[in-house]
């Protein structure tokens, strides 16, 4: 049986080499997203519902008033598959968007904040909230 194990931890570490020599990492950042809400349409505010999912993980339904704001994180799954998309419902509407996608997303910064506007959603810098260049989208399923 010591054999047996010995032979199972050498595999293992030799396996977790294997991996980290490709490029895999089998640690990832925790990520952070945050959703504001500026929905506004001809001076009217209006208070955002949204319910945000995983694969996994069903994060529940949130009421965030106009320019409030909730966040959540987590820790991507190490083999490259974590998607978080959310359900957005305001008077009239309701529409969706992946407020986080590793193959868009993996390559840049940890903390991903969305601005939250009638046309789609924005991306924007986690501390100058300013909106980054080239990263508004339009929801999931609609035209570009």
């Amino acid at each position: 049986m010591a054999l047996f194990t010995r032979n199972l931890v050498l595999v293992l570490f030799l396996l977790t080499i294997t991996l980290c020599d490709a490029g895999i990492s089998i640690h990832r950042k925790r990520r952070h997203v945050r959703v504001k809400n500026f929905l506004q349409l001809n001076g009217t505010l209006f208070t955002l519902t949204l319910h945000c999912k995983s694969k996994d993980d069903d994060l529940g339904k949130k009421v965030i008033p106009f320019n409030g704001s909730w966040e959540f994180d987590f820790i991507p799954h190490f083999l490259g598959a974590t998607l978080y998309f959310c359900g957005f419902a305001w008077p009239g509407q309701f529409k969706w968007f992946n407020v986080y996608n590793d193959d868009r997303d993996i390559d840049r910064a940890s903390k991903f904040q969305w601005s939250i506007y009638p046309p789609g959603p924005c991306r924007v810098d986690w501390f100058n909230e300013s909106i980054v260049e080239g990263t508004c989208y339009h929801w999931n399923g609609e035209a570009l």
